[in-house]
């Protein structure tokens, strides 16, 4: 006679998940997915505030060094002797340097092309609507008239309105007024806002450029600021 199919198996023996035990590692699992989650968007969102961050930097930096450069160039003649140079002359039509609109204008010339023609050498820096512009190349004009500041179409924007909003730009002058004679009595010239009068003097000059500017995609970042100072290598002689 034919017996039931036997097993070893016990329904006490056998082995599985209960609801609750199910319900704890689905639980667990839920909380391990979330933390991961909530840690790979914390990482995402410090990312982008570092990049928004390191942009501002670099476009600030490389603006102030492309200003610093420029300003290096100021009063530069090729033709100059002496007590003659073209693109330091203070009166009309002015070549100096300049300052304009509470330091955030500047206007200066060089002799760009080393020719004997002096009218054609003119650039300058300024800040329009939170933007910093660079005058392109200008014939012709009077760096002692700020209204080359306001209404002169040929600026150009230096820095990136779409991602940078630039509160602050300045570029202030000190001048040294030193007497003729051996290099060591510049140390004896304190620095003074306002050009050199008088006669037998070489005026030194020092630009201090400073620049501060926000994050436009993250304007929730603080503001950063680039700043340097350049000494201005052609002097002014009285």
């Amino acid at each position: 006679m034919l017996s039931p199919y036997a097993t070893d198996a016990h329904p006490s023996d056998q082995r599985g998940v209960s609801l609750v035990e199910l319900m704890v590692g689905m639980t667990v699992a839920l909380l391990v997915t979330v933390m991961i989650g909530g840690s790979f968007l914390a990482a995402t969102r410090t990312g982008g505030t570092m990049s928004a961050q390191l942009d501002v930097q670099y476009q600030l930096r490389r603006t102030v060094d492309i200003v610093a450069a420029e300003l290096r160039r100021a009063g530069y003649d090729s033709q100059a002797t002496f007590t003659t140079n073209r693109f330091t002359r203070r009166t009309a039509p002015a070549t100096d340097i300049f300052a304009h609109k509470n330091n955030s204008c500047v206007l200066f010339a060089y002799d760009n092309t080393m020719t004997t023609t002096a009218g054609d050498n003119f650039f300058g820096f300024r800040l329009n609507n939170n933007t910093v512009q660079m005058l392109l190349e200008q014939s012709n004009l009077d760096t002692a008239n700020d209204g080359t500041c306001d209404n002169h179409s040929a600026w150009m924007s230096l820095t990136d309105p779409r991602t940078v909003r630039v509160t602050d730009f300045t570029v202030t002058l000190g001048y040294q007024c030193v007497p003729l004679g051996p290099q060591s009595t510049t140390q004896t010239a304190a620095e003074q806002n306002t050009p050199c009068t008088g006669t037998n003097l070489r005026e030194v000059r020092t630009a201090y450029i400073v620049l501060t500017g926000q994050s436009v995609r993250q304007s929730d970042l603080p503001s950063t600021t680039a700043r340097t100072s350049v000494r201005l290598p052609n002097d002014r002689i009285l």
